[in-house]
């Protein structure tokens, strides 16, 4: 068929099909819920009979409703049957297995520890009891009443969601004093006094039966060391999911942290020994360039450019020069890691198997050679050591959202053990050779015995440091500048309370010389049955600004978001410089937890470090939900990484939860979704699912109508509550037989 008659072909079968769809539609919503018993059944019987006898079958069925709907249906049937022929030649619909998918719905939200579904089905909503049951059913009797006075039909969706949204900011609420009807003004009196209001010591959403279940989920996943994105429709309900995550993570960590060091001070002691240069933790989270992992597996340089006793000396008489004494308890360590390099590349200059290793470990970041060749790096180390200096001025990307009980884990470095210690009695000589025994002998030996030939240092199977043993050839693929910002962010990422917390939660409280190596062993292994240890969720991210290092405008937001401040961070129409935090939500670091509205649902990659959604507030459309979702089920996702060589499909899922509480207007919004949904499954041939955008012009006509009616539209999504849908569920079998299948295969079960 010539390409210009099949064009036309399949125009007029697009035609014929959608007007079919407009007329399936109509029929269908004209059903009554006492319909849902027989409709499956009637279908199944008259798809049984011969092709022709269909039509005549379908005109018998009764009510007549009925039979207008089955014969709507079988005429949908027979054009999506036409569509699909013409359209074929033109698209192939690639049809993405979601097995991996597993929904949680209405109650399912609330019940940690359960198994959801594979795929978005029905299931009862959570039950509201006691004192939060009389405040529904008010509203519930308010919206019965509420049906003739002007902006006031969606009220009941105003509560659902978070109490302060509805007495706050809901413009339905402002109304409903003004109502006509006096019955519903004296309504809202007796809701106002029942929720009562926020102040300091009380928020009435701490005992929201919706918030609170939103809340223990996230803060399960928080647990597990796992991230979690959560979508509201309403500002002031995402404030109230952040404040009150917020108060339960605080209560979590607060607990633990009694439980394992004590109180606050001795945790604040124990992260600064770690940043303290005259503590031997300081080594264990320093970057270590010059070193490469060796084939014995060691961390290491080649013995053709291992150095020897006479580096040994001059080591030791840098030290000395430096005022550094080895008769000291608490030696400069950064100052011998420095001293170290320093003589290192010194000395690899002048050798040509030196100058090839320099090229080799430095290859992205050559500059660091004459760094380190100059006096100048054994001040500070500039910049590997000192965050501060490190690529710009902290001040300059300080968090603008950071709240006012959030620090930043590297302040610690403030005070990094700026102690001189006290002159020896001996000649130089004499502290040199000390210095030498020392090194040679005692533990501070392991800092530098990576750099020496086997056997000169007796220290030299002792505890490696975390970057230079897990970390090294990705840091190796980095610029200087970036290689410090990814340093910076390991160093955060273990010394963050809510990291370090964690981590330690089961260690023996009394063993806090131990510490530092139980630091080590969890660092390689997964939280709390996770797949991914946080060595893995590092190498993701460093990898991730590998892929990156051309792309300056990114690496600019990477660098920022790793000054992120908060655990919980909530990003709405206002939220300054976002970017920062979608960035920080895609790395093992800040923030843990991110609350968004609509601003977050579309366009935005958040799917690097986190599996779990959970779709606080309703809307009533499913593309809604799909878009959202679709931020966390993208390619190179934490989902598909961690189900990388699961056998049988057992591998973790990415968790969707749809909560919504029962017998409100919560439930009635949910099961005009579902609907929706079941129509999707026709129109689009697959899953409820959308692989294109939302339209804006769409959105936007919603809010204007929301407007119109006076509905409050800062920052909704929640879409036309008066689009067509019906009150009876599509069978699965007339799904499968309605849906336009453009696929060319299918998977095995399928």
């Amino acid at each position: 068929m010539p390409l210009d008659q099949a064009e036309s072909t399949l125009g007029d079968a697009m035609k014929t099909a959608r007007e079919s769809g407009d007329t399936f539609r109509r029929r269908w919503k004209e059903l009554r819920p006492v319909d849902q018993e027989v409709v499956s059944a009637t279908w199944n019987a008259v798809m049984r009979a011969e092709g022709s006898e269909r039509a005549g079958l379908a005109a018998e069925v009764r009510p007549p409703r009925l039979a207008h709907a089955i014969t709507a249906a079988l005429d949908l049937e027979q054009r999506n049957s036409e569509l699909q022929q013409h359209l074929s030649p033109f698209v192939i619909r690639h049809q993405h297995p979601r097995g991996y998918r597993e929904h949680f719905v209405g109650n399912q939200a609330a019940l940690i520890g359960s198994r959801g579904s594979r795929t978005f089905n029905w299931s009862p909503g959570m039950e509201v009891r006691g004192n939060n049951e009389l405040p529904q059913y008010l509203m519930m009797r308010a919206i019965a009443l509420a049906k003739d006075e002007r902006g006031l039909p969606s009220l009941g969706a105003e509560l659902t969601g978070s109490y302060r949204h509805l007495v706050e900011t809901s413009a339905v609420w402002k109304k409903l004093a003004q109502a006509k009807n006096p019955l519903l003004r004296e309504y809202r009196s007796i809701l106002e006094e029942m929720i009562g209001r926020r102040t300091e010591d009380h928020d009435p959403d701490s005992e929201h039966r919706k918030v609170q279940a939103t809340v223990r989920r996230a803060l399960e996943f928080f647990k597990r060391g796992q991230k979690s994105l959560v979508f509201c429709v309403y500002v002031k309900t995402a404030e109230t999911i952040r404040d009150q995550l917020r108060v339960a993570i605080d209560k979590y960590l607060g607990q633990i942290r009694e439980g394992v060091f004590g109180d606050a001070a001795t945790l604040d002691n124990f992260r600064r020994r770690f940043f303290n240069r005259r503590e031997a933790l300081f080594s264990l989270i320093q970057d270590h360039p010059l070193l490469a992992e060796l084939r014995e597996g060691r961390v290491g340089v080649p013995q053709n450019v291992a150095l020897t006793g006479d580096h040994l000396q001059q080591i030791a008489a840098l030290m000395v020069n430096q005022g550094e004494y080895a008769e000291s308890d608490k030696p400069d360590r950064r100052l011998l890691m420095a001293a170290t390099e320093h003589v290192a590349v010194k000395s690899w200059r002048d050798d040509p198997e030196g100058v090839k290793w320099l090229k080799e470990v430095l290859q992205n970041c050559l500059e660091l050679e004459d760094r380190m060749d100059d006096p100048s790096w054994l001040e500070a180390r500039e910049p590997l050591s000192r965050s501060e200096r490190a690529g710009r001025v902290r001040q300059a990307s300080a968090d603008p959202e950071a709240s006012g009980q959030t620090t930043d884990p590297l302040e610690a470095e403030e005070s990094d053990g700026d102690v001189q210690a006290e002159p020896t009695k001996h000649s130089s000589a004499d502290a040199i050779d000390a210095w030498v025994r020392r090194l040679r002998e005692d533990a501070i030996g392991e800092i530098v015995a990576p750099y020496f030939r086997h056997g000169l240092i007796a220290a030299s199977g002792g505890r490696q440091p975390l970057l230079a043993e897990h970390h090294l050839e990705r840091l190796a693929e980095l610029d200087l500048e970036t290689r410090a910002v990814a340093g910076q962010v390991f160093r955060r990422i273990l010394m963050a309370e809510e990291f370090l917390v964690r981590y330690l939660a089961d260690v023996e409280k009394e063993k806090s010389e131990r510490w530092a190596d139980y630091l080590s062993e969890r660092y390689v292994k997964p939280l709390n049955g996770d797949l991914e240890s946080l060595r893995d969720r590092v190498d993701g991210y460093l990898e991730t600004l590998v892929r990156a290092k051309k792309n300056h405008a990114l690496l600019s937001g990477y660098r920022y978001g790793a000054e992120n401040r908060n655990v919980v961070q909530l990003v709405k129409g206002d939220t300054q410089n976002r970017d920062r935090y979608f960035l920080g939500f895609n790395t093992p670091y800040r923030p843990e937890i991110l609350v968004s509205t609509s601003v977050g649902q579309e366009g935005i990659d958040l799917h690097r470090e986190c599996r779990h959604v959970i779709h606080h507030d309703l809307c009533w459309n499913p593309a809604t939900i799909e878009q959202r979702t679709g931020r966390v089920d993208r390619i190179g996702s934490k989902v598909e990484r961690e189900r990388m060589g699961a056998q049988d499909g057992k591998g973790p899922t990415l968790e969707i939860a749809i909560p919504y509480l029962a017998a409100t207007y919560d439930e009635r919004m949910f099961e005009e979704l579902y609907r929706r949904a079941q129509l999707f499954e026709v129109t689009l041939g697959g899953e409820m699912l959308v692989e294109g955008r939302i339209d804006p012009e769409h959105i936007v006509s919603e809010h204007r109508l929301r407007e119109r009616l006076g509905i409050g539209t800062d920052d909704e999504d929640i879409g036309d509550e008066t689009e067509e849908a019906g009150v009876v569920d599509l069978p699965r079998d007339m799904i499968e037989q309605l849906r336009v299948d453009l696929s060319v295969w299918r998977t095995s079960g399928a």
